[in-house]
């Protein structure tokens, strides 16, 4: 199913490119939202901005890391997909380049040190690292609360 269908949205893109004149299948966002990023841009002629830069623009967070002393920034799950400009990465990134630490707190990471390292993130804390999967998918806010007290107290992020 999915082959079909990869090859359905390859064939779409190519007849809009005959049509259009131009090809936007490769444009930065393209295949985002399943395709909408590529109709947008193609059929609407819009432009296609990382809503991610949007929304920390929009709140001033370059500005707020002037005075702040640590990053704590969450997701479901720190993976090699966050590397491609999901918002923690690039609340990280920003932190990195303002010379602020960033944690991550997270239900999982199958992201090694080193890509973690590279997207920003100072240290990632798993909550299955805090108590058995069952526990953090029954008592979430209580284990976020306790890994997100240890990332505070944790030295080594200093």
């Amino acid at each position: 199913m999915r082959t079909t269908l990869e090859r359905g949205m390859e064939n779409f893109a190519r007849v809009s490119e005959k049509v259009l004149k131009k090809d936007y299948s490769r444009h930065a966002g393209a295949g985002a939202a399943g395709g909408l990023g590529f109709a947008l841009a193609s059929f609407l002629n819009a432009s296609l901005e990382r809503g991610a830069d949007i929304i920390l623009d929009s709140a001033k967070y370059n500005d707020k890391l002037k005075d702040a002393d640590l990053v704590i920034t969450g997701e479901g799950r720190i993976d090699n997909q966050t590397a491609f400009g999901k918002l923690p990465q690039i609340v990280a990134k920003r932190a990195k380049n303002a010379g602020v630490n960033c944690v991550a707190i997270c239900g999982s990471c199958t992201a090694d040190d080193k890509a973690v390292n590279a997207m920003g993130f100072s240290k990632v804390y798993q909550l299955v690292d805090f108590a058995p999967l069952d526990e953090c998918l029954s008592y979430t806010a209580k284990i976020v609360e306790k890994t997100a007290k240890t990332a505070l107290l944790d030295t080594n992020i200093r």
